[in-house]
This record gives structure tokens, C-alpha cells and sequence, in this order.
């Protein structure tokens, strides 16, 4: 059975690739993006058990960070939710981010909202990554964020670490994926200690999507000084 399931999924992915289509469900309802992600993604119904979160967490005038864009869902959902902000999308995969600007312009109303920043966040600055306080620093008041989504395969509680400054000064939203038992633990203690509530969002049961971890599902962190805490209580 799972053997007849991948190969399904692969011809999916085969049709699909290279193709763009107008999402008619779910966050993204609405946008162009690539097709490439699969049926679940091509549909719109993908990672839906987040999309309520991004609805109520971000607000009209909102700097919001896609940390680990990829497709540009994300990226493009925030910048329709931020009608009088600004969405920086952060994606070092050469691939994903050379594709980002094609991604863009077949959604031309929202462009003008996003920078594409091809680095990756961490901890520590480097050759191909930066920090969020030391891109604060770099570029402005304008860069400092109010939402954080991070999808980053591992380094989220490094992409925390390196913006203790903006987190404490501006006490942002997150929606952050974990990818592990010690790396959720991590980034919920640090988020505990500067204050924060959250709740953890698991998959859903029915038609769960494949992902191949120890752990995968989504922590929602806010201030508990922030009007939005009741989200997370």
C-alpha cells in the first residue's frame, strides 16, 4: 500500500512541476503559486492546521518575517493579511528563492509588500546568514518584526537566539514548526522565560500529511501582555 501511495504521489508531482495554479482553498486561496508541492499544496489544502493562526495573528499594518519561504505561500498569505505592512521572506535554497520573484509577479497587487532576503537566519552572521537583531540593526525600525512564521528543518531555536534584542523589545508573534523533541523544548523554554504563552497545534488525523520526523507539528507563541494572547490560552 505505501509503495502504490508514493508512486501515486510521484506521478502527481511529475504532472505538476513546473506549472503554476490559482489555489482555490485554504490560506493561500486565491494565489498564484507554484505547483510543485504536490496535490495537497496545488489545492491549497496544505498545512491547513495553521491557517486560523495566521488569520487572527497578523494584523493590516504588520512586518511579518517568512523565515524558510519556499513555495512563497506563506510569504504571499501574510502580504494579503499585512494590506499596510511589509513581509520579508528569508529562503538561502538557491532554487527556492531564484523562483520567488516569478512567484511574485504573477501575484503583481501583493509584490510591492515583500523583500526577498536570500540568506539564511540563525544564531550567528556568516557568508550566506545573518541575524534577525543584526538585519534590525542593518536596516531599520522598518525591518523589525511584529510576526515571525519559521520553517527552518532544525536551527528554530537558533533563529530565536539571534533575535533576543527584537524579541524582547518588540515581543513579536510566532508560528514556529519544530522538528524535534530537544528543539521544541528548547525554543518553548525560551519563549517561556521572555513571557511568552503558547499552544502546540499537532497534524490532523484525517488525511495526515508524510512527513518523515521524529516530531513534527507547530508551536503558536504570544506575549501574554499582548491583546492576542486569549489566541494561545
Amino acid at each position: 500500500m505505501g509503495g502504490a501511495r508514493e508512486r501515486t504521489a510521484g506521478a502527481v508531482h511529475r504532472l505538476l512541476d513546473g506549472r503554476y495554479v490559482r489555489q482555490p482553498f485554504g490560506v493561500g486561496r486565491g494565489l498564484v503559486l507554484p505547483a510543485d508541492g504536490g496535490f495537497r499544496a496545488a489545492i491549497g489544502l496544505y498545512e491547513v492546521e495553521i491557517a486560523r493562526f495566521v488569520t487572527r495573528l497578523v494584523g493590516e499594518r504588520s512586518t511579518c518575517y517568512d523565515v524558510g519561504a519556499a513555495r512563497g505561500l506563506y510569504t504571499l498569505a501574510l502580504a494579503r493579511r499585512a494590506t499596510c505592512g511589509h513581509v520579508v521572506a528569508f529562503e538561502p535554497d538557491e532554487a527556492l528563492h531564484a523562483r520567488l520573484p516569478a512567484t511574485l509577479a504573477r501575484n503583481q497587487a501583493l509584490a510591492a509588500r515583500v523583500t526577498i532576503v536570500p540568506v539564511a537566519l540563525g544564531a550567528e552572521g556568516g557568508p550566506a546568514a545573518t541575524t534577525i537583531d543584526a538585519l534590525v540593526a542593518e536596516r531599520g525600525p522598518r525591518f523589525r518584526p511584529d510576526f515571525l512564521k519559521i520553517d527552518v528543518e532544525g536551527a528554530e531555536h537558533d533563529v530565536l537566539r539571534g533575535g533576543m534584542c527584537a524579541i524582547r523589545s518588540g515581543r513579536p508573534r510566532f508560528i514556529i514548526e519544530s522538528h524535534g523533541f530537544e528543539v521544541e523544548a528548547a525554543c518553548l523554554h525560551l519563549l517561556a522565560a521572555e513571557g511568552y504563552g503558547y499552544v502546540i497545534v499537532n497534524a490532523q488525523r484525517v488525511w495526515p500529511e508524510h512527513r518523515p520526523l521524529e516530531l513534527n507539528r507547530w508551536i503558536v507563541a504570544v506575549h501574554r501582555s499582548d491583546p492576542k494572547a486569549t489566541v494561545v490560552t
